[in-house]
């Protein structure tokens, strides 16, 4: 199937007009022969003439460099001993300051922490938990 055939194929007469002004408007001015066969000369000399291995040289120096400089910095030691941060609280400390049962009996006698339904259902495993 051709472009063409593609392009008219479901297309209102509006459309197609649109697409025949967008397509004119970007299409390009055809180039003279001598302007085409002077561009070519000039990529087919550029083509044999082949790729420059030197026009690298000058980045990956002065990456090289740059690397360079990086590694030989001088490293600046501390002159004050650096202070380390206290140790975390242990387990045993952190439960000493909580208390966990007046938390749980303040959320459990507030009657907007659970809905009814849960609150019977933690009611139960607080009954089950509490005989031997």
């Amino acid at each position: 199937m051709k472009r063409d055939d593609e392009r008219e194929r479901g297309l209102s007469a509006e459309d197609a007009r649109l697409i025949a002004a967008i397509d004119a408007g970007l299409r390009p001015e055809p180039i003279s022969p001598a302007r085409r066969a002077a561009f070519r000369a000039a990529l087919d000399e550029r083509i044999a003439r082949g790729a420059n291995p030197w026009r690298w040289l000058a980045p990956a120096l002065a990456a090289t460099a740059a690397v360079a400089l990086w590694l030989a910095r001088p490293v600046a030691t501390p002159t004050e001993p650096v202070a380390l941060a206290e140790p975390a609280l242990e387990d045993a400390e952190l439960y000493a300051f909580m208390d966990y049962d007046a938390v749980a009996a303040e959320l459990l006698g507030s009657s907007t922490y659970l809905p009814d339904d849960y609150r019977a259902l933690a009611l139960l495993i607080e009954s089950e938990e509490g005989e031997p």
